[in-house]
């Protein structure tokens, strides 16, 4: 329920449908809650919740509404935590440095630059380091090129690195 809730709210908002996004989020989200608060030290279930999290607070970000984006992503970013502290695969490290390199953007943005800045250069340092992971997929590739390139503050963008990491030879094509 709560991963067919995380999609019907994209393809809402994708719609341009915003309270009927953020209303199909948010019940996929009181399911997650539920189910993570059953087994608290469930993986899979912490990782569905901060997944649903991220998706609201992604919806929130496209709507322009950063406080209540910057609120979820508050939510998720312990939950990874944990999970990465405990193992958690690379999917989940993506995860973790995408929501810090998001969060401290909109921080930015609503004049929370010291808190911002930390929050979006520890999540790109994160991201970059986990290029270096045996088997990235081109898709992290990607995400940390687009990362180095919308960041903010703008003083962490870094261009000609995300030229660099999007034209390199990948495994996975060009």
């Amino acid at each position: 329920m709560g991963s067919l809730g995380r999609r019907e709210g994209w393809a809402l908002a994708n719609l341009g449908r915003w309270d009927e996004a953020i209303a199909a989020t948010l019940r996929a989200v009181e399911v997650n809650e539920f189910v993570a608060g059953l087994e608290p030290s469930n993986q899979r279930a912490q990782w569905d919740l901060a997944t649903i999290y991220k998706a609201l607070a992604e919806i929130y970000e496209w709507r322009g509404w950063k406080r209540e984006s910057i609120e979820y992503f508050a939510k998720v970013i312990p939950i990874l935590e944990k999970l990465v502290a405990e193992g958690a695969p690379p999917p989940m490290q993506r995860a973790l440095s995408e929501s810090y390199v998001h969060m401290g953007s909109q921080q930015w943005d609503l004049g929370r630059q010291a808190e911002g800045r930390a929050n979006a250069a520890r999540g790109l340092r994160m991201m970059l380091e986990g290029l270096n992971a045996p088997d990235t997929p081109r898709s992290a590739v990607e995400q940390a090129g687009d990362a180095l390139m919308t960041v903010r503050p703008e003083e962490l963008r870094d261009y000609r690195r995300a030229l660099r990491l999007l034209t390199a030879p990948h495994a996975d094509g060009p």
